[in-house]
């Protein structure tokens, strides 16, 4: 079940949290390592990634935003129109 204060939209739940609070409670020396890279080291490249797309997920997410917009004013002039027709 999603926490809905943690919620962004359309279905996409906010892992900032997450990822600062494992990269700060980390300890200096972890022992898993994953094809030489350390969990601390994926951990700050995911967090990487993820600051560097959210300029695109905002724009992502305007533009949904925009197109369901001018969508419900477009059927509402075509359900208008169509009162007047008949």
């Amino acid at each position: 079940m999603c926490d809905p204060e943690r919620e962004v939209g359309y279905g996409i739940t906010d892992s900032w949290d997450e990822i600062v609070e494992t990269l700060q409670g980390a300890p200096d020396s972890i022992d898993t390592e994953l094809g030489g890279y350390t969990e601390r080291q994926l951990l700050a490249g995911r967090l990487n990634m993820l600051f560097r797309d959210r300029r695109a997920h905002a724009y992502t997410r305007q533009l949904m935003e925009t197109e369901a917009r001018m969508s419900r004013e477009s059927w509402g002039r075509a359900t208008d129109t169509s009162d007047l027709v008949h």
